[in-house]
């Protein structure tokens, strides 16, 4: 089989969106090493706009519009620097917010939190600071709003490294809480929806800890998971399916459009369809408790949801790119956010490998040909981030890439029954949804328990250079395929022949 460089420079002319969010990219990347005036950036960026266009029929004119993409780029982390409202070390009596789940780090938890309101000399302030937080009491849970008298400290973290890196996710600061300087707390408030969701979910009378599971997974209330489980889990390498994320919606689209698929038969059904899976998709986003990262990965799958009518990978990958190109404008911190480049990578990873691959192997049997594109999908979206997974977090779970699709298909099971125990009235239904969301999600707990083992994730921690190096062959191993794919072609008979017979 011949590689034909033509066949991937008409991939990429497919999706122009791909190529400008690598250039934007690489400009923030590069605004976060090397720092040039707003002023002469902004002017750069203006010169080679109109360069681009008046060289926009020559070679030299997409040259000037990726030169603008990576200075706009460059610009964007000084135009997003957070800067802090509240004075640094001097202790105030301000208002915080739990965003995230407290981590466990043993003595003390870590925590995203975010400033408020703080008062001085007897003023009250609003603000908005974005704050790491280190909490020494056991009391204070996702969501809670505290009244403490702390200091900010400019200081996140002991290493340079490590303060630097939260700096460019957005953060100002860090905050020291405890039993001593907590004045006041007030408890999570829950959304009525996601209230109404935890008590269809918890009426169906499920086992435990199937229930805690199922509950996590379809609402995003995790109070019920025990440390041992949330071990098994993490050590299996299928943690991610109980944090509520772009998987769980990824599944809520999907199940949507296949229970819609038959609208496209009527006259502007695919309208009405595509409408409906982006009300599903916001719904439930909402019944999570719409935290920072499930509304971005809700943005993400609305954006991508309405680049189905074209019906091609080219597009759906054009589709990320644009989504992707767009959150970066709005804050360029997403680059360094974890929960972004997961997502991110996972999409990419399922639309570039997954997808193709799954066309390929199908036999005509749809129960066969379902189950071999949840195992495909399931491996490609593994593979896609073991890199970013292993830099971050160090270390590698091999039983995650074997586990994973097999969590993906429960996970699909637990979230399309669970959304539909939520929906539903509640009459016949709730003893067969009963039953299969108890054997699903026992399945899925007795397969992490299984792999719970130390030979199942090794402690490696990637640098920055390997793990671009392992992204580096990814895109070079999917531009290979590319070239070598093939279209049919249909040979027609000379013409002198025609007119002979």
């Amino acid at each position: 089989m011949l590689l034909r460089l033509s066949n991937i420079t008409g991939r990429l002319s497919d999706m122009p969106m791909a190529s400008a969010v690598v250039a934007l990219a690489a400009g923030i990347l590069s605004g976060e090493r090397w720092q040039l005036p707003v002023w002469f950036a902004a002017a750069g960026f203006s010169l080679c706009c109109v360069m681009g266009y008046v060289c926009s029929r020559r070679r030299s004119g997409m040259a000037y519009v990726a030169a603008a993409l990576v200075l706009a780029g460059m610009m964007l982390p000084e135009l997003h620097r957070p800067l802090a409202t509240v004075p640094y070390g001097r202790s105030v009596v301000m208002r915080v917010e739990v965003v995230a789940e407290p981590a466990d780090r043993g003595d003390y938890a870590v925590a995203e939190g975010r400033i408020t309101k703080w008062r001085d000399m007897g003023r009250s302030r609003s603000a908005s600071d974005r704050v790491w937080l280190w909490i020494g009491c056991d009391s204070v849970a996702c969501g809670d709003c505290l009244t403490v008298e702390a200091s900010l400290s400019e200081h996140i973290s002991r290493h340079a490294d490590y303060s630097a890196m939260m700096r460019r996710r957005g953060y100002v600061g860090s905050l020291s809480i405890g039993a001593g300087n907590i004045l006041h707390m007030d408890r999570a408030a829950v959304s009525s929806l996601q209230a109404a969701a935890v008590a269809r979910i918890r009426a169906l009378g499920l086992r435990e800890p199937e229930r805690a599971v199922v509950e996590a997974m379809t609402t995003g209330s995790r109070a019920g998971i025990s440390p041992e489980l949330r071990r098994s889990y993490a050590r299996s390498g299928i943690a991610h399916v109980l944090a509520l994320s772009g998987l769980h919606l990824g599944i809520v689209a999907m199940a949507v459009n296949m229970l819609l698929a038959w609208l496209s038969l009527l006259h502007g059904g695919h309208v009405v369809r595509n409408v409906m899976v982006v009300a599903a998709i916001w719904v439930f986003a909402v019944m999570g408790g719409m935290s920072p990262s499930v509304v971005r990965a809700a943005t993400m799958f609305t954006i991508l949801q309405l680049s189905l009518a074209a019906s091609s990978v080219c597009s759906s990958i054009n589709a990320l790119a644009a989504t992707v190109f767009l959150m970066l404008i709005f804050d360029s911190s997403y680059l360094f956010d974890t929960g972004f480049q997961l997502s991110a990578l996972a999409v990419a990873g399922i639309l570039l490998w997954g997808v193709p691959l799954s066309v390929r192997l199908r036999c005509g049997r749809r129960a066969v040909d379902a189950l071999l594109a949840a195992v495909v999908v399931g491996l490609c979206a593994a593979l896609w981030t073991m890199p970013v997974v292993s830099h971050i977090f160090g270390y590698v779970s091999w039983a995650g890439i074997v586990v994973s699709p097999m969590a993906i298909l429960t996970a699909t099971v637990i979230v399309a029954l669970g959304a539909v125990a939520i929906l539903l009235p509640e009459g016949w239904l709730a003893a067969p949804l009963r039953t299969l969301l108890d054997h699903a999600a026992g399945l899925q707990n007795a397969v992490a328990e299984c792999f719970d083992r130390e030979w199942c994730a090794a402690d490696w921690r990637m640098d920055m250079g390997e793990a671009i190096a392992a992204y580096v062959l990814f895109v070079a191993i999917t531009l290979v395929i590319w070239s070598a794919d093939r279209k049919k072609k249909v040979t027609l008979p000379d013409y002198d022949d025609y007119i002979r017979h």
